[in-house]
């Protein structure tokens, strides 16, 4: 059994760092799950008490969030053991040693870092206007002994990539994510839900929600938070395990789901169909 909640976060202008850090204390605190997800670009949350010049500005902004990265990984990381949780960070612009900017979550499990994700296929908007960059392949992570995968919003749109983790033994994924529009957001959630049907997996998004107009790069975020599996027997005729409401307006809050890992993966023996066995078949 796993304990998996997914952070529907509203982004917000905060003003300071000390208020943001305690706003992921309460969140935290109020978290009954055993292993959190948190939203991609939720750490854009930062530049809300920074002048608006450099906030607005897309470049400038990477540059100033580069100066807080350490302390952002830190406060979470000293929740993670200060709770004994385990936590996918928001994803927040990371500059490597080379220079390239890539969308890097970080992963904390009682109080030590255990690995990354990047994102791998960005958007226009990442490209064409913020320079952002495609990460490194991402390994699998770790929560106790039970792998799993994080593919960051468009990612999921791909079946190819959480393909590659679920062969290398992933026992489900998890997808952050951050749309401004309902179009996008269902999007990452179709995407969610193919690849739960395909993989026959559970499949969980959190994402962004609320208007940041101090950082264009979230000034407006839509979504709702979901569990999906496949749907056969015993699981929704629909795929949806849970979603929360949507919320007006939107507030922060966790969808949590105590979920049977084996009892979800039976219908790759014994489903109406077997979509994970036959996915070679694809090939002739």
């Amino acid at each position: 059994m796993v304990n998996i909640a997914s952070c529907q976060y509203r982004v917000e202008a905060l003003p300071s760092f000390a208020a943001w850090a305690e706003k992921q204390a309460r969140l935290v605190a109020a978290c009954r799950g055993d292993l959190l997800l948190y939203p991609e670009y939720a750490s854009l949350e930062l530049l809300g008490w920074l002048p608006s010049r450099t906030a607005k500005h897309l470049g400038r902004s990477l540059d100033a969030l580069q100066g807080g990265r350490e302390v952002f990984v830190e406060t979470f990381r000293a929740l993670s053991a200060g709770f004994h949780k385990a936590i996918v960070l928001p994803s927040i612009p990371w500059r490597l040693d080379d220079g390239r900017v890539v969308n890097r979550a970080w992963y904390a499990d009682n109080g030590h870092i255990r690995g990354f994700s990047d994102k791998q296929l960005l958007t226009r908007f990442e490209t064409e206007r913020w320079s952002i960059s495609p990460g490194e392949p991402s390994p699998l992570l770790d929560f106790r002994a039970i792998p799993f995968s994080v593919q960051i919003c468009y990612d999921i749109e791909f079946p190819q990539l959480c393909r590659r983790h679920v062969e290398a033994g992933a026992r489900f994924v998890l997808v952050p994510s951050c749309t401004d529009t309902l179009a996008g957001f269902h999007r990452v959630r179709i995407g969610c839900q193919a690849r739960a049907l395909e993989n026959q997996t559970l499949v969980v998004q959190s994402p962004l929600v609320g208007e940041a107009p101090f950082a264009p790069a979230i000034f407006k975020n839509q979504g709702k938070a979901g569990f999906f599996t496949a749907p056969d027997y015993g699981l929704p005729d629909n795929g949806v395990l849970a979603e929360s409401e949507q919320l007006a307006p939107p507030q922060s809050l966790w969808l949590s789901q105590q979920i049977d890992l084996d009892a979800l993966e039976a219908v790759r023996r014994d489903g109406q169909v077997l979509n994970h066995r036959d996915w070679p078949k694809q090939w002739p």
